[in-house]
């Protein structure tokens, strides 16, 4: 009975261990999109809000359009680094569209449609409002506004 419970303690230690290991390999950024470049907007990742701060690091980055819930209906442009240098793989700002140096283009970009929802990376959401302009929400603030 003793060597039972020490199992489950053993387990459950393992779990609390697993969830406070990635809860502490998140991160934040943010997402700015400056739609003066028609098209093809630019997209600004940062550490920061408001374009400010550092960049951000991806290995990969899929742009997907997603349904009101969040779920993926297709990938409208993936990229993939593909270099040797380590800062190739900071993108602070990105023309959509354009694949930058030391990448590869893994899906064609495709037309971003006003009033459709897309998600970057599954960790932030943008639509592109009627007027032209984007609006971004935060994972958190995507799913509250759904209810």
């Amino acid at each position: 009975m003793q060597r039972k419970m020490k199992n489950s303690a053993s387990c459950v230690l393992f779990i609390i261990f697993l969830l406070l290991a990635l809860t502490a390999c998140t991160r934040k950024w943010y997402l700015a999109i400056d739609e003066s470049n028609g098209s093809n907007p630019i997209l600004c990742f940062s550490s920061m809000d408001h374009c400010i701060g550092d960049g951000v690091q991806f290995y990969s980055l899929v742009i997907s359009e997603v349904n009101e819930k969040g779920k993926e209906v297709q990938p409208i442009w993936s990229i993939q680094g593909k270099s040797d240098r380590s800062d190739d793989y900071v993108i602070k700002r990105l023309t959509y569209g354009v694949v930058p140096k030391g990448w590869i283009e893994l899906q064609p970009p495709m037309e971003i449609k006003t009033n459709t929802f897309y998600g970057v990376d599954g960790g932030l959401y943008f639509i592109k409002l009627p007027n032209g302009t984007y609006q971004i929400f935060q994972r958190e603030a995507f799913f509250k506004q759904l209810h």
